[in-house]
């Protein structure tokens, strides 16, 4: 799929930031204002650009309970973005700062199982 353009997209509000950039809530104005979600991640050097687009391109097919399905890239200026489908519930961050005790290494069991999520999804 090639890239999409951020202006067909009407923003709403700003979300707090998640992983290695930030996100916004928006409204996506060619499917009839389906809500999405613009993740912004940091800029890429005109050299990295066609890199950086082969691994954007590459997470639209991802299709698993574990992952947030990606519905589109782009980019603004030297600015990559993610369009995504909107996922309910509390952020990890306001999870772990709401329990102030330390937290435990899950067992073993439970990390492969997380593995095996997004690796048959892959």
């Amino acid at each position: 799929m090639p890239p999409v353009r951020l202006d067909r997209f009407q923003r709403v509000r700003e979300r707090d930031r998640w992983g290695l950039g930030d996100c916004v809530d928006a409204l996506d104005t060619q499917r009839r204002d389906a809500p999405v979600v613009l993740k912004r991640l940091p800029p890429v050097a005109a050299d990295q650009r066609e890199r950086v687009e082969a691994a954007l391109r590459s997470l639209e097919p991802l299709r698993h309970s574990t992952i947030v399905p990606v519905e589109g890239y782009g980019f603004d200026g030297d600015v990559p973005f993610l369009v995504v489908e909107p996922v309910e519930g509390r952020s990890l961050r306001a999870w772990i700062d709401e329990h102030d005790t330390a937290l435990r290494w899950p067992e073993l069991s439970q990390v492969r199982a997380l593995f095996d999520g997004v690796c048959a999804a892959v």
